[in-house]
């Protein structure tokens, strides 16, 4: 249903973003093709083929459209004086990211056979601007990399507790855990090999 009130450039940015929300839940579900993005999107096929070529394009616009506000959201206009609350709201803005949108988290996380996935290694990137000192212990900088990895399981846990039992489909909450399990992982193995390097 079209909304009459819309511009049709309004209109065309939000099918496009529909179709990209609907690929990104089919990336997730395993069913990687357009027909199946057009049945999520309740669209015709005339509206998929007018963004993208393909599944493959589909995926690429969505996984490169999460990234980028990824990497917008961990851009800071000055740091801090503690490294800690930095990495602290680095994990927070990131993790916020994933809960916001969790299919497109997916896509972003996903490897490809890679140490890191893209966002990965965007937040290892924000990461390198906060790093401590020369001094900091071995044992330190492994406490540290647990910590923030317990700080962002934290965080989402608390997020999924506020959801109302019924709010979300099952299936949507599991997807949720599992883009939080690959961020925490992520986390604590960027943060190590950022501190690895102090």
């Amino acid at each position: 249903m079209y909304d009459r009130s819309l511009s049709g450039a309004a209109r065309f940015a939000a099918r496009r973003e529909s179709l990209l929300e609907a690929t990104a839940r089919a990336f997730c579900e395993g069913r990687t093709t357009a027909q199946r993005v057009i049945e999520l999107a309740q669209v015709g096929p005339n509206a998929f083929y007018e963004c993208f070529d393909d599944f493959e394009h589909a995926l690429g616009v969505t996984r490169g459209a999460w990234i980028t506000r990824v990497v917008r959201s961990l851009e800071r206009e000055e740091h801090g004086a503690q490294v800690e609350r930095d990495v602290e709201q680095l994990c927070s803005r990131w993790l916020n990211e994933v809960a916001l949108s969790p299919f497109s988290a997916l896509t972003g996380l996903s490897s490809n056979g890679s140490a890191l996935s893209a966002a990965g290694k965007a937040f290892r990137a924000a990461l390198s601007q906060c790093r401590p000192e020369q001094a900091e212990s071995g044992s330190r900088a492994l406490d540290f990399a647990t910590c923030c990895a317990e700080l962002s399981a934290r965080e989402l846990a608390w997020r999924l507790a506020q959801l109302e039992p019924g709010e979300r489909p099952e299936h949507e909450l599991r997807v949720r855990e599992r883009a939080h399990a690959q961020l925490a992982g992520e986390l604590a193995s960027a943060v190590r090999a950022l501190l690895r390097r102090s």
